[in-house]
């Protein structure tokens, strides 16, 4: 008996591990998690993170469990560089859900693609991001696509010169940029174009007396930040700036429209059709307010939401299907056979940039409701 018991203990100490350790995967996560926009970067983790324990108390990934290594990306190119360096050298992760943002994205993208690290993104819309390479995917779709559509649309409506007033980032600028291309494809043109760096006194004056002596017929206005969005929104009120208004689905938030729905009338958006009312979004909301009290979401659009719990649910099938849960080749040919995946965001499929594919609906503020264009 004392030989049995010897021997057991014995196998335990030379095989380097405890029979109790448990085998876990890492896997990394660039979002802002300070600055303006830190409350995305903390919802997408939560949310993320509800999407890792239905899968660890499922058996995991072929008896691994995730560990999610969060990195605060800031929302810029230069931190989400250092972020996928950081991941890649000092914990060894081979796959990394982000930059939430577009910029954090563009700088990951740099360093990951050098060592073939997927770059999973529940967040990042620019345009730019299609190009980045081979290992980068999102559940979120291009600007590309929904801007165009946004920017014909105000073509249809009869306007033919457009002024622009925008932060400085790329997600406006993808969005600026890609609703142009859709404005300018028939005539449209573009006579006043400026833009404004949040972290600076912002110069409305200028601005202002430009759009009013500029001969513009339609306006379109975007920021990526809620608060200044709602800001920026009552300044052009206060102004008396009657023009048609064209962004982007940033003022679908509760934050960014509050008190100024009225004033919003005839004012359009694209957005990926993702509805509350759904019987899964209901059901996914439920668990989430279960955990972090009710109306935790409510400042949120709900697209970020559902694609944070998809991006993780997709990515660990992926891997699940390989023999080499590393082996990020096949990881990667995996997720370019995604099909018809049922989500919380709807039919996911990828196309052969890593794009999912998806309807897009142009809303319009009519007397302080919101209705769907057909």
């Amino acid at each position: 008996m004392k030989f049995r018991i010897f021997l057991f203990f014995s196998l335990i100490f030379f095989s380097g591990c405890s029979l109790f350790d448990k085998k876990t995967i890492k896997i990394g996560v660039i979002a802002p998690f300070s600055g303006t926009l830190s409350g995305y970067g903390d919802m997408t983790l939560k949310i993320m993170n509800l999407s890792v324990n239905d899968i660890n108390s499922a058996d995991g990934i072929n008896g691994y469990e995730i560990e999610l290594i969060p990195f605060d990306g800031e929302c810029t190119q230069n931190q989400g560089r250092v972020g996928a360096k950081k991941l890649i050298e000092e914990y060894g992760v081979s796959y990394i859900l982000g930059g939430f943002c577009s910029d954090e994205m563009l700088g990951a993208a740099e360093i990951s693609e050098l060592h073939n690290v997927i770059l999973f993104s529940s967040g990042a819309t620019s345009s730019e991001v299609t190009e980045l390479g081979d290992f980068v995917f999102r559940t979120v779709q291009s600007d590309k696509y929904r801007s165009e559509e946004l920017g014909r649309r105000a073509y249809m409506d009869g306007y033919r010169k457009i002024a622009t007033f925008i932060e400085l980032n790329e997600f406006t600028f993808s969005n600026r940029r890609s609703f142009l291309d859709g404005f300018t494809e028939f005539g449209g043109e573009v006579i006043l174009s400026s833009s404004f760096d949040s972290s600076q006194s912002v110069d409305y004056i200028n601005f202002f007396e430009d759009l009013r002596t500029s001969g513009a017929d339609s306006f379109y206005f975007t920021s990526q930040n809620e608060e200044l969005y709602n800001r920026m929104i009552k300044r052009i009120r206060l102004e008396n700036i009657t023009l048609p208004i064209y962004t982007t689905g940033i003022i679908a938030s509760d934050v960014a429209f509050d008190g100024v729905e009225d004033y919003l009338t005839g004012g359009k958006y694209p957005i990926i059709d993702v509805s509350r009312d759904w019987d899964s979004s209901k059901e996914l909301i439920l668990r989430v307010e279960s955990l972090y009290g009710e109306g935790f979401l409510d400042h949120y659009l709900f697209v970020y939401v559902t694609s944070g719990y998809d991006t993780v649910q997709i990515l660990a099938d992926s891997i699940s299907n390989c023999d080499d849960i590393y082996d990020t080749v096949c990881v990667r040919d995996n997720l370019y056979g995604v099909k018809d995946y049922n989500g919380y965001t709807g039919s996911i499929t990828f196309d052969e940039f890593g794009d999912p594919l998806y309807d897009v609906s142009i809303m319009e503020f009519v007397n302080g409701s919101v209705i769907k264009l057909d």
